[in-house]
């Protein structure tokens, strides 16, 4: 109906001199706006720059690209209030049946998110394989699990003209591992078993799997683990989501492929949070933070304080359980006594975490903030089961599979 009315619109323009000079003087208009309100100060913020503290062509170029970012970034304020512009260019793609935004692509489902080119995945395998051997020299226990991504293995649902290679080259990666005997905990494969859907397993406006879809995973690791005689088996509630109470707020969330397009472009999403109906008591150490608080596991790993429905300010999955920081986790009521690292993507972010439940010490660091020197930190820490967790995608490019480790 949309796409009627707009062709119908147009189709009168194209008919009618009027119309044709409104346009003409509307388009002007906003170009002589941008212009005043945008373009003209922020070359004069940038001539004074040069004029008045630097000569430096690196750092005036250095400038100029702040002062982009800042009007026209993804994370900038363009005119001020750029999400009423994105969600305007959104409507207009969705309502003409566009597939492509910003980079951003829409799959069949109704889904947006971003394709890979082919990676080369012998570094990754190195690394991999570096840490495996340090792992297993020591008698300890080392485990890659390899999260899904929003595209599926065995199914084309991409627009026609376009490829993804993330499934080749996590299937390369996860090749070269196997023919080097490291455990491998394939997810894409449990959902084919399950027969969990990619639709609903992951957020439409985001390329992370939903919380129940990680909720999920992370009793596929605990199953893994007791499978393999590294942990002892688990209280039934501990891995039944029946036992958890699960909070979902509704509408709630643009994830950061759909803050790209806008909310009329693929919509909006449900946002879950899953914390255990039984008593717990976990202590949390989030240092970067100043973070050291303890009690009942929904009071500690989330970090709801500032929720608020806003859909180009509050990117809920990025920092609802601390994610990208270095965090530690402590229960000394935990079935199993056992010291688990995890070295992982933001795919862990929603999954890993409820690992303290069964675990006496969990730590989770994401390579691309750790500061440190891994191989110290690794050394003092001396996990009993060391985990490297990401995510199909960026499986082969991520710094977690090609950091450096033992540099």
């Amino acid at each position: 109906m949309i796409q009627k009315l707009l062709a119908s619109i147009i189709s009168s323009i194209d008919n009618n001199m009027l119309g044709k000079k409104l346009v003409a003087v509307g388009f002007t208009g906003i170009m002589f706006y941008i212009a005043a309100v945008v373009f003209i100060p922020s070359m004069a913020a940038i001539g004074s720059f040069a004029k008045n503290e630097s000569q430096d062509v690196e750092q005036i170029l250095d400038k100029f690209n702040e002062v982009y970012d800042n009007i026209l970034g993804y994370e900038g304020n363009f005119l001020k209030n750029k999400g009423a512009y994105i969600e305007l260019n959104g409507f207009m793609a969705a309502a003409m049946g566009q597939r492509q935004m910003n980079d951003i692509i829409k799959l069949d489902n109704g889904h947006v998110t971003e394709i890979s080119e082919p990676q080369e995945t012998v570094a990754a395998a190195a690394q991999m394989k570096e840490l495996y051997d340090r792992q297993t020299e020591k008698g300890k226990h080392f485990l890659f699990v390899l999260a899904p991504c929003q595209i599926p293995e065995n199914e084309d649902i991409l627009p026609p003209g376009y490829n993804d290679y993330s499934n080749q080259n996590a299937d390369d990666l996860v090749g070269r591992l196997q023919e080097e005997g490291i455990p491998v905990l394939d997810l894409r494969k449990k959902m084919q078993r399950d027969g969990i859907g990619y639709t609903e397993a992951f957020f439409v406006t985001d390329h992370h799997w939903r919380s129940e879809t990680a909720f999920w995973a992370y009793t596929e690791i605990v199953d893994y683990l007791v499978r393999a005689d590294i942990m002892e088996p688990v209280d039934a509630r501990y891995v039944d989501i029946g036992a958890f109470h699960v909070e979902v707020y509704e509408d709630w969330y643009l994830g950061p492929t759909g803050r790209r397009t806008g909310s009329s472009f693929a919509g909006v999403d449900d946002f879950s949070v899953i914390w255990p109906e039984f008593a717990t008591d976990i202590r949390l150490e989030v240092p970067t933070l100043g973070i050291f608080k303890q009690g009942e596991f929904g009071d500690v790993v989330y970090d709801l304080e500032d929720n608020k429905k806003d859909f180009f300010v509050n990117l809920l999955y990025d920092h609802y359980t601390y994610g990208g920081h270095n965090r530690k986790y402590f229960n000394g009521a935990a079935p199993n006594k056992l010291k688990v690292m995890a070295v992982a993507d933001s795919f862990a972010w929603s999954s890993a975490i409820y690992l303290p439940l069964v675990v006496s010490r969990y730590e989770e660091m994401d390579m691309r903030y750790f500061g440190g020197n891994f191989a110290e930190y690794y050394a003092g820490y001396d996990p009993d089961v060391l985990l490297v967790f990401v995510n199909t995608a960026s499986a082969a490019e991520s710094a977690n599979t090609n950091y450096d480790f033992f540099q």
